[in-house]
């Protein structure tokens, strides 16, 4: 394949790949998909000839708007950068405590199945156990104190970094495909099965260049247990 810019189309179950790229994505990436949040810089495209919408009625819209929405708007962590023995680290720490559970009740009520870690200690063993299963091969990352988790920064930029400068290509998808398809494969005791990340949105996959290798990062929100594997 090229590496032409990534077209996308707007539809009403959100912005969403086509084409022969989103075929790839799926094919390699099982049941992953990337949510990619709203856009004013978006441009339809009405070339269709590679293929058709993806995902489509497979995302109802409550989920990927209105869910959106709410994990972007809320900052219930501060999140700085530091030096550590030599090594770039993020600092992401707990502040707003009371504010995971009333996003938790909005989820329950509005049938959305994802939430956030309420209990401070429960979400730091999560965010660095789940960075380190998946990136422990090179970086690191482990708990600091109270509410507070380091992980190692990684290379590259986010692919909603690359979406709105309009460098998102094929290879970064293909890229991110392949890693959710490996951290999928991860046996997860909290849901006694497969590994999922619950906000695989651009935000949360950096890419590196230099090794055409896509890693995922932010594990403060959790999918349902009730979802079966095969839909998480």
């Amino acid at each position: 394949m090229d590496d032409d810019p990534l077209a996308l189309r707007s539809t009403r179950f959100k912005h969403v790949l086509i084409g022969s790229t989103a075929k790839q994505v799926m094919r390699r990436a099982n049941r992953s998909v990337l949510v990619v949040p709203s856009h004013p810089g978006l441009r339809k495209t009405s070339n269709q000839k590679n293929g058709t919408r993806l995902m489509e009625r497979l995302i109802p819209q409550t989920l990927s708007d209105a869910a959106t929405r709410l994990v972007e708007s809320l900052k219930m962590n501060s999140i700085s950068e530091k030096v550590r023995h030599g090594h770039m680290f993020v600092v992401k720490q707990r502040n707003i405590h009371w504010l995971a559970d009333l996003a938790n009740l909005y989820f329950r009520m509005a049938h959305i199945p994802i939430r956030f870690w309420s209990k401070v200690e429960q979400w730091q063993r999560w965010e660095a156990g789940c960075f380190q299963m998946l990136n422990g091969d090179r970086y690191r990352a482990f708990i600091s104190g109270t509410g507070t988790v380091l992980a190692e920064k990684l290379p590259g930029e986010s692919l909603w970094e690359h979406l709105n400068r309009g460098t998102l290509t094929r290879p970064m998808l293909q890229a991110a495909a392949r890693e959710f398809r490996r951290a999928h494969q991860f046996w997860s005791g909290e849901f006694r099965g497969g590994w999922s990340h619950g906000d695989a949105s651009v935000t949360n996959v950096i890419y590196d260049p230099s090794s055409n290798r896509a890693r995922l990062i932010d594990f403060e929100i959790i999918h349902a247990k009730s979802l079966p594997t095969a839909a998480r």
